[in-house]
C-alpha cells in the first residue's frame, strides 16, 4: 500500500497539475460582477514576467507596475462577453482593477467585470483563458457564488461558458435588463 501511495504522490510530483479557481458574485447595486482569482505564486510570477517582459521581483515590485501588469493580462483573458458575427470578436465588458493580495501559499487577485451592453437578447457569456499561453494544460474553475454547488470549468477547448440565469438573480437581486438565457459552450 505504501509503494503505491509513494508512486501515486511522485506520479504528481513529476507531472503536477495546472489549474487557477475564481469566485465570481453579481452585485446587483454595483451592476458589477466582483471577482477574486487565486493562483499559485509562480503562475502569478509567470503572468508578470510576461508582460513586463524581464524577471520582477514580486516582494518588491510597485502596486502601480503590478495593477498595469495584471489588469493588462486580465483584461484580454477573463470577461463577460457577448458573441459577435462570425468574423468580428466577441463584445467585451468593461474591466476594472479593484487589488492584489499577496501570500506564501497563494495571490488573490481582485477585479470587477462590467456587463457588455448590446441591444440583442444574447446570452452573457463569461471567458477565461487565464494562463492557457503559458501552460498547455491549464484548466481553470470558476464557482459562482450566491448559487449552490455551481461552478464552470475552462479549458483550452472550451474558453467560453454561459451564466446560468439564477447567476444573475443571486442574493435576491432583480435582473438586468438583459437577463442571459442557456447557451452551449465555445
Amino acid at each position: 500500500m505504501r509503494i503505491v501511495i509513494a508512486a501515486l504522490l511522485a506520479a504528481t510530483w513529476l507531472h503536477p497539475f495546472h489549474i487557477s479557481q475564481a469566485e465570481v458574485e453579481w452585485n446587483p447595486q454595483s451592476q458589477r460582477v466582483e471577482v477574486a482569482l487565486r493562483l499559485h505564486p509562480q503562475d502569478a510570477q509567470a503572468i508578470i514576467d510576461r508582460m513586463a517582459r524581464t524577471t520582477v521581483d514580486l516582494g518588491t515590485a510597485k502596486d502601480e507596475d503590478l495593477k498595469e501588469w495584471y489588469s493588462a493580462y486580465l483584461r484580454e483573458r477573463f470577461a463577460l462577453v457577448l458573441e459577435s458575427a462570425k468574423d468580428e470578436p466577441p463584445v467585451r465588458g468593461e474591466f476594472e482593477w479593484v487589488g492584489v493580495e499577496r501570500g506564501e501559499r497563494h495571490v488573490w487577485l481582485y477585479f470587477e467585470l462590467k456587463r457588455p451592453s448590446a441591444l440583442s437578447e444574447q446570452p452573457v457569456l463569461l471567458e477565461n483563458r487565464v494562463l492557457m499561453d503559458i501552460q498547455a494544460d491549464q484548466t481553470n474553475v470558476v464557482l459562482l457564488r450566491g448559487l449552490e454547488r455551481v461552478g464552470l470549468q475552462f479549458r483550452d477547448e472550451q474558453i467560453r461558458l454561459p451564466l446560468p440565469p439564477a447567476f444573475w438573480e443571486a442574493k435576491g437581486a432583480s435582473t438586468p435588463d438583459t437577463a442571459p438565457e442557456p447557451a452551449t459552450g465555445r
